[in-house]
């Protein structure tokens, strides 16, 4: 990771001590039966590498392996990368809301579900629940809104053909948003370079390395070696991708228990607003 270099006030968080206290909270059904036509399960044995120091699953992991399950349930319908590539489309990812109930270790295998849960002109939502083996208890669960683009990086409609191929009775949605706060004192603002490991093949920031940047922040203001413990939410507004190897201000600030993030670029423009929710 890149050294967090400090430039605002005081490091120390008003309630670092809620960075530890938890209670129970079930994560919601959001699917339809485990046999549903329109829903894809996969698994995914966790490794060593995807874990912290404190030997959980890191969340940046977590939401990767989604991910990675809703290319799978893609090519399972028709429409792998190279069929997307040959029709000048791709899916970007403009929010997640990602919901962890209990520690993940390595070596526990995951049970995924997923099911695209709504349809709009150039948006699609995804739901995900995961569970560990053959339990029934969910230990997480995620929501995803997509954007369609084109070639050039223009929203574009979802053709006819995707939205069959998914689910032609998917409701419509109201995209999520991440509303910022007024922040009660000036936030502390950390600089971050964006390194090249953090690119996908796109050759784009990849949305799960935002969770990273967020988790560093909060181990470096706990002055502990790992992000907050379970139950923990995680939501996150994509609004533009950060350039490879560039500076980013980190704006931080708690909001109650929750810790708020927004991150701009050097011209001040905003590239992602976010907030994790203990508890």
């Amino acid at each position: 990771m890149p050294a967090v270099k400090s430039k605002g006030p005081d490091r120390t968080p008003p309630s670092a001590h809620d960075l530890s206290v938890f209670h129970d909270v079930a994560v919601r059904h959001i699917l339809g039966s485990v046999d549903h036509p329109r829903q894809h399960t996969g698994v995914h044995r966790v490794r060593f590498d995807e874990c912290d120091a404190g030997g959980a699953m890191r969340p940046s992991s977590l939401l990767r392996a989604v991910q990675d399950l809703a290319w799978q349930h893609s090519i399972a319908v028709g429409f792998d990368r190279d069929r997307y590539q040959a029709l000048g489309l791709t899916w970007l990812v403009r929010f997640v809301d990602l919901r962890i109930e209990r520690s993940i270790g390595s070596g526990e295998t995951l049970r995924m579900t997923t099911r695209i849960t709504g349809l709009r002109r150039v948006w699609a939502r995804r739901e995900t629940i995961i569970r560990i083996g053959d339990h029934q208890q969910a230990v997480s669960g995620s929501t995803i809104d997509w954007v369609l683009v084109d070639a050039a990086g223009r929203p574009t409609r979802v053709p006819d053909d995707i939205v069959h191929g998914f689910d032609e009775e998917a409701p419509t949605f109201t995209p999520a948003r991440v509303h910022l706060s007024h922040p009660a004192r000036d936030p502390v603002v950390d600089s971050w370079t964006i390194a090249v490991r953090d690119l996908d093949p796109m050759a784009h920031v990849n949305n799960a390395a935002y969770l990273d940047i967020m988790d560093e922040v909060l181990a470096g203001a706990a002055d502990t070696l790992v992000g907050p413990r379970p139950p923990v939410r995680y939501e996150v507004e994509y609004l533009r991708s950060a350039l490879p190897r560039s500076v980013v201000a980190v704006r931080h600030w708690a909001e109650g228990t929750a810790w708020t993030f927004q991150l701009t670029d050097a011209g001040g423009q905003e590239l992602i607003r976010g907030r994790v929710q203990p508890g």
